[in-house]
């Protein structure tokens, strides 16, 4: 070996710690005892549970040392490992791989006895530093013990708090049922009495019999919700709940008109359909209470002179059922619970409008559609529901109510 590149090598053995506290000639002494070695990218120097007998210094490159796919470190020129190898045998406990192209010296500890026996303080300077690092492997374990103490603390307060929400979850599903069974107590006797008045009235004011004949529907209807209620521990529709059957679109929104229409005359809202005889799997209650929803909205936030259409078309092989209104319109806010529902769940609702937009759009997911919105402030809205089981109305083209009001 040219005495230039011992020089070097010795140059390099003193920048590592394990031998920075040597003299001179012993750091010759060892360059000249090193073997280069050339390893490829994914090369495996040393592997786990082999019995180790070199040290490997980096001088270029970089190498892994890992444990199957988990990385313990990453070494680069100027560091270096297996240092133990010199002093014992024990196997290795872990796999050194080269991650690009490297050059790496290797220290046997046969050759590296023979100079500690020449120089016997070569021995302490190399036990001297391997017990700093092990005072510094035990100063990071007492860190470490002390990091997951507080991960276990942290843990049992988080456990405690799901324990406490899980109590507060069954006391509002407690509260939301007893809530359930007195409206429940207190409809059958209003459904009983207006059942007696309508039948009363069938003969003697036929007018005043179909008003009691809507009454009693909607009334039907809020007691069918109501089971809904106390039979599932959320407000919010699950699959189990469904009862997916063909519903008939125009039979829904007669009802709706029926509804709605002396409320829209009232206020001067020309209310119009404009929808075929689509026939729907869907869940007919949910159905119901997602076009009452924006056809409701729609008509509320409607003024004088204004138009609500409730449209129905093909587009492809989805049905669209469209509710479209001349009113204020809605803030980018304000559709949230419809254009981004995934930063707006149901612990963020923070009032009425954010919770009834969030069960039209939970209800009609569950069902297996899509709802969008388009709308601009002071340009009105249009909520769109998009179904794919459907089937294609037998018609000739007219549509039910085009000029209903």
């Amino acid at each position: 070996m040219s005495p230039s590149k011992l020089s070097d090598q010795a140059q390099a053995l003193s920048n590592i710690s394990l031998f920075s506290e040597l003299p001179q000639q012993v750091l010759e002494e060892l360059a000249s005892e090193l073997q280069e070695i050339e390893a490829q990218k994914d090369h495996i120097i040393i592997k786990k549970g082999e019995k180790g007998d070199s040290m490997f210094l980096v001088m270029r490159g970089a190498v892994k040392v890992h444990d199957g796919d988990q990385v313990l470190a990453t070494l680069i020129a100027g560091e270096y490992f297996g240092e133990y190898a010199l002093i014992d045998s024990y196997t290795r406990s872990a796999t050194v791989t080269a991650t690009q192209p490297t050059i790496l010296f290797q220290l046997s500890r046969d050759r590296f006895d023979i100079i500690m026996e020449l120089h016997p303080k070569l021995k302490d300077a190399v036990l001297k530093e391997l017990i700093k690092r092990l005072r510094n492997l035990n100063v990071m374990q007492e860190q470490l013990l002390k990091s997951n103490n507080e991960i276990q603390e942290q843990k049992r307060e988080i456990q405690k708090m799901n324990g406490y929400l899980a109590e507060v979850n069954e006391e509002k599903d407690k509260i939301m049922r007893i809530l359930a069974h007195e409206l429940k107590n207190t409809l059958t006797s209003t459904i009983s009495i207006s059942e007696t008045l309508q039948l009363e009235l069938n003969e003697r004011t036929p007018d005043l019999s179909e008003y009691m004949e809507r009454l009693t529907s909607s009334l039907w209807r809020m007691n069918d919700r109501i089971d809904r209620i106390l039979s599932v521990k959320s407000r919010l529709p699950q699959e189990k709940e469904l009862e997916i059957t063909t519903v008939s679109l125009i039979e829904i929104l007669d009802e709706i008109s029926k509804q709605f229409e002396e409320v829209a005359a009232e206020k001067g809202v020309k209310l119009q359909f404009k929808v075929e005889p689509y026939t729907v799997q869907l869940d007919k209650v949910y159905t119901h209470e997602i076009l009452e929803n924006l056809i409701g909205n729609a008509i509320k936030f409607s003024t004088s002179g204004k138009r609500v259409l409730v449209k129905s078309y093909e587009d492809g092989d989805v049905l669209h059922i469209a509710v479209s209104d001349q009113g204020p319109g809605l803030t980018e806010q304000a559709k949230k619970p419809i254009t981004n529902p995934e930063i707006l769940d149901e612990v963020h609702i923070k009032n009425a409008s954010d919770l009834s937009l969030t069960i039209i759009r939970k209800f009609t997911e569950a069902m297996g559609g899509e709802i969008g919105c388009e709308s601009e402030p002071g340009k009105g809205a249009c909520f769109t529901l998009k179904f794919k089981n459907y089937q294609k109305p037998v018609s000739d083209g007219k549509f039910w109510g085009m000029f209903k009001t």
